[in-house]
Formats: structure tokens, C-alpha cells, sequence
């Protein structure tokens, strides 16, 4: 598997054309789905530029986010703070982008919810 990435490093291809050849390589081994997150095997807080393989799978470089390859489909989760700048980094590619709230967040917009009798919100 290192050879491949190795090689794909060194090619030029649109983020497509390598989502591709990962596809071809995890069919050969039989993987069902192929998960990069962002972080390295020591989980640290800055990522030296060798560990970034899921900006280079995606095009996405915000700090958080995860994205999973299957022989269908492609996507990335992410955080909040990357819905908007997501959607623009991987509009041109055949990923998916799967947002996601934390139940902080979630509890934040129920809050926010216009009042259920109608009335306008903020009086």
C-alpha cells in the first residue's frame, strides 16, 4: 500500500483520477472501504505535510475531517466550522459532503427555534 501512495504522490492526477486508483488498489485487496482521517499515528495537533493524505485524497484542508472510499461512493465528514469552505474544496469532485453537528451544536439550534405559537421570533 505505501508503494501506491508513493506513486500517486508523484503523478499529477485530478482528485477524481486518484480517488479512482485508490479504488482500483482496494478492489485488488478486497477492502470494502477505505477510511483517511486527518490525523497522524500519534493523533497530533499539527500534521506534518507526510500525514496530510486526506487533503491530498480531497482537496480539503481544514484541520478536522475524515473521508471514506468505497468501490461507490466518496465522502467527507467534517465539522461545523467546514461546512461552507467543504462544499467549495470539493464541489468540482465526486465526493460527498456529509456534515455533521456535535450535541452542543444540535442543542444550540434547538434553541433557536421560532416560538411554536406562531408568534415572530425575538419579541
Amino acid at each position: 500500500m505505501k508503494t501506491l501512495i508513493n506513486t500517486l504522490y508523484s503523478m499529477n492526477l485530478t482528485i477524481n483520477e486518484r480517488i479512482a486508483a485508490l479504488r482500483t488498489h482496494i478492489a485488488q485487496e478486497n477492502i470494502q472501504a477505505f477510511i483517511i482521517p486527518s490525523t497522524d499515528p500519534h493523533l497530533s495537533e499539527y500534521v506534518a505535510p507526510h500525514w496530510q493524505s486526506r487533503e491530498w485524497i480531497s482537496g480539503f484542508t481544514g484541520s478536522a475531517g475524515t473521508v471514506v472510499i468505497t468501490a461507490e461512493e466518496a465522502g467527507l465528514w467534517t465539522d461545523s466550522r467546514y461546512f461552507l469552505q467543504a462544499a467549495r474544496q470539493i464541489e468540482e469532485t465526486e465526493i460527498t459532503g456529509i456534515e455533521f453537528l456535535t450535541e452542543k451544536e444540535k442543542e444550540g439550534l434547538n434553541s433557536c427555534s421560532p416560538p411554536s405559537d406562531g408568534s415572530p421570533a425575538g419579541q
